[in-house]
């Protein structure tokens, strides 16, 4: 114990005891060997001792562990030994013996099992409603991206509805820059995808080329992308561009 101590091994405290009414001794003919044609035996560091009643154990009988006991009465030697097959006799009672031992299910591992298979339910569920989560993120990323390849999740108008702020600082811009009254019920947009008397421009022309006109989704699936009006546009101004740019990348997928 010292020495698994200074190896840093972690040991227990000994638990000493006054006395010892047992010992095993394993291994026949090492630790303990029997005399059965003299009734004596042998026990390492303990000496040779006369024993009663080895005529019990059979000469053919094959040794295994044993147990030095003491009791009130005196020493015992309980020795396991095992004997071959051929010295028993078994009589046939039938083809085929049922036997019923009554040992029910407990109701504990129902229960258990019950639960194990509600999680893995549950699991399969929360997998599945993810697949179909992830699935609508996309198409409903997709779908906010219009056709000129601008980004209606982040247009203040799309925005206005769910957000008073934004609103009315449209609100403000119109009278301010275009000396026009416009009612915060009328600043709404549902993207190029939706009702097109919900669109803020529903004349807008590129709306009106792409899907009027061509019958196509984005720009970029034009055979003329990018045409000369379009290029134009986009030289407006920044956002402008940066959705020409949106469109191409789209396009090389």
């Amino acid at each position: 114990m010292k020495k698994l101590k200074q190896s840093g091994r972690k040991v227990g405290d000994l638990k000493l005891k006054r006395f010892v009414n047992s010992i095993l001794l394993k291994g026949y003919s090492i630790i303990y060997k029997l005399d059965l044609s003299h009734n004596r035996t042998k026990i390492q560091r303990l000496g040779d001792f006369r024993v009663l009643d080895l005529h019990q154990i059979p000469s053919d009988a094959e040794m295994a562990n044993a147990v030095l006991v003491k009791k009130p009465s005196g020493y015992y030697l309980r020795v396991t030994r095992y004997l071959p097959m051929e010295n028993f006799y078994y009589e046939l009672l039938a083809d085929a013996v049922g036997i019923d031992f009554e040992v029910h299910e407990a109701k504990r591992p129902k229960k258990l099992q019950k639960r194990l298979a509600q999680a893995k339910n549950r699991e399969k569920i929360l997998a599945e409603r993810g697949k179909k989560q992830k699935e609508v993120r996309i198409i409903e990323k997709s779908q906010m991206i219009a056709v000129c390849g601008l980004n209606c999740s982040g247009c203040d108008i799309f925005r206005a509805p769910d957000n008073p702020e934004i609103a009315q600082r449209i609100v403000n811009w119109f009278k301010e820059e275009k000396h026009m009254d416009v009612k915060i019920e009328d600043i709404h947009c549902l993207g190029c995808r939706e009702d097109r008397t919900k669109h803020w421009s529903p004349d807008c022309w590129i709306l009106r080329c792409c899907v009027d006109k061509e019958g196509l989704e984005f720009c970029y699936q034009c055979k003329d992308f990018p045409c000369e009006k379009l290029s134009e546009w986009a030289k407006e101004n920044e956002k402008y561009e940066k959705a020409l740019n949106q469109l191409k990348e789209m396009g090389k997928r």
